[in-house]
């Protein structure tokens, strides 16, 4: 595989386990698994990519994965403090 299709694996994957255990720790239901996953692999890019912005550097892939982690749980934490209609 090349490095986008890897990356882009990685952060699928992350967003899988991170919808699992995140809708377990959140006590959420959820939007099923493959929303779940797509909001949890854009919240580990988006995790990756503003702690980058901010010049946080981490070493090797074992940081880039702890940053992913951080990102896909904060991101459906934030969508599930926006009230509903």
């Amino acid at each position: 595989m090349k490095g986008n299709e890897m990356e882009l694996l990685t952060f699928l994957l992350i967003g899988l386990v991170t919808s699992v255990i995140g809708s377990k720790v959140l006590k959420t239901a959820g939007h099923g698994l493959p929303v779940d996953t797509i909001i949890g692999a854009f919240g580990a890019y988006a995790g990756v990519t503003v702690f980058s912005l901010l010049g946080v550097t981490v070493g090797g892939d074992v940081g880039h994965l702890a940053i992913a982690v951080v990102g896909a749980f904060a991101l459906p934490t934030i969508l599930k403090a926006i009230p509903s209609k």
